[in-house]
């Protein structure tokens, strides 16, 4: 009692919107605290401090430091709560949601799911791509996804971002134009990707 329920939270594009509102928030949490320092300026030698994260100033970082470990963590809870934003839009979604705040709430998971998987991408190459969080419970052991199946993956996600975002700015929340932005970053990147053209 007092509590929503997933079932009937679902009913109006402001409650989209709200379910949305994390994502631009709280599921970056772990990356943006501290990894996000030393993977970033630190390893690019934007700062440098001996003692803070010294593996990333010296690029002698492991796969067991807790920085890399947060940001795995904090990358995969942004893929996992769009994904399960996307599934609530495509099957929950009732009462007064309008097919355009449907859409631009899948977009906005979507744009951050794009977003997630682009800086894992830079950091891991190939990771392990799942648009279905049932899926990934259910058989956690995957095969990594091969780097050109990634940039595929991140580009139909920040297309239909591009698409059905909104084009005027609503405070606090990314448009086309953001996710048009992030698509040419992501076809440069490719571009040069291990010697691509």
């Amino acid at each position: 009692e007092g509590s929503y329920v997933e079932k009937t939270f679902y009913v109006s594009d402001q409650a989209l919107m709200d379910a949305t509102a994390p994502l631009y928030n709280r599921a970056w949490f772990d990356y943006n605290c501290r990894p996000a320092v030393a993977i970033g300026s630190l390893t690019a030698n934007d700062a440098y401090n001996p003692w803070m994260n010294p593996g990333f100033v010296t690029f002698q970082v492991t796969a067991l430091d807790d920085q890399l470990s947060g940001t795995w963590k904090s990358f995969y809870s942004v893929v996992t709560m769009a994904n399960s934003i996307i599934n609530a839009c495509k099957t929950k979604a009732s009462g007064d949601c309008t097919e355009t705040g449907i859409k631009r709430a899948i977009a906005e998971a979507r744009l951050m799911r794009g977003v997630a998987y682009y800086y894992m991408i830079h950091l891991w190459g190939p990771v392990i791509l799942f648009e279905d969080n049932q899926s990934i419970v259910d058989n956690p052991l995957r095969p990594l996804n091969k780097e050109e199946d990634v940039f595929k993956f991140i580009i139909n996600d920040l297309t239909y971002a591009s698409e059905n975002l909104p084009d005027t700015w609503v405070k606090g929340r990314a448009t086309s134009w953001a996710a048009k932005g992030l698509l040419g970053k992501v076809y440069l990147a490719r571009s040069g990707w291990n010697g691509g053209t």
